[in-house]
C-alpha cells in the first residue's frame, strides 16, 4: 500500500531552494510541515517549521570532522515565545 504524502502548510514564508528540498523530502515521507514565519521581535529567533507536533530548527551541517551532522544538528523545542 502506498504512503500518502503529506502536506506543506507555507504561512507565506519563502523558503531558499535546499530548505524547499528538504521540506518536500518529509512531505514524501507523508509528513504534514507547518512552516513558522520569522519573529519580527530583536533578539527573538523562531523555529523553522512544525512538523509531528514539535518545532524543529533546520540545520545545514558544515564541517569536516568526525561528527559533522551530530555536532551540527538541533532539535528546538518551544524558541519562540508563544
Amino acid at each position: 500500500m502506498k504512503k500518502s504524502k503529506g502536506k506543506i502548510i507555507p504561512n507565506s514564508v519563502i523558503l531558499a531552494k535546499h530548505e524547499y528540498k528538504t521540506i518536500l523530502l518529509f512531505t514524501e515521507m507523508g509528513a504534514n510541515v507547518e512552516l513558522i514565519p520569522k519573529s519580527n521581535k530583536k533578539g527573538i529567533h523562531t523555529p523553522d517549521i512544525i512538523m509531528y507536533g514539535l518545532k524543529w530548527e533546520m540545520e545545514s551541517p558544515k564541517g569536516r570532522g568526525r561528527w559533522p551532522l551530530e555536532n551540527n544538528t538541533a532539535i528546538k523545542i518551544g524558541l519562540a515565545s508563544e
